[in-house]
């Protein structure tokens, strides 16, 4: 199994903006294969922005 990530921060109010588009985005990952599982983390908030990590799971 192969795990990529990636950290996304988003500016201080636009989170509701950001996690809708992100729901419904256009995606083919599922026709790729190995994919397994993408998901999206929302971590902690600091003075300018709220820190996302969203991150996919592959197999072997």
């Amino acid at each position: 199994m192969f795990i990529a990530m990636n950290r996304l921060h988003i500016v201080k109010g636009e989170e509701e903006v950001f996690e809708r588009f992100w729901a419904e985005r256009d995606t083919h990952l599922r026709e790729v294969l190995p994919f397994v599982e993408f998901n999206l983390l929302k971590g902690p908030e600091v003075e300018d922005h709220t820190l996302y990590v969203s991150h996919t799971i592959w197999s072997k």
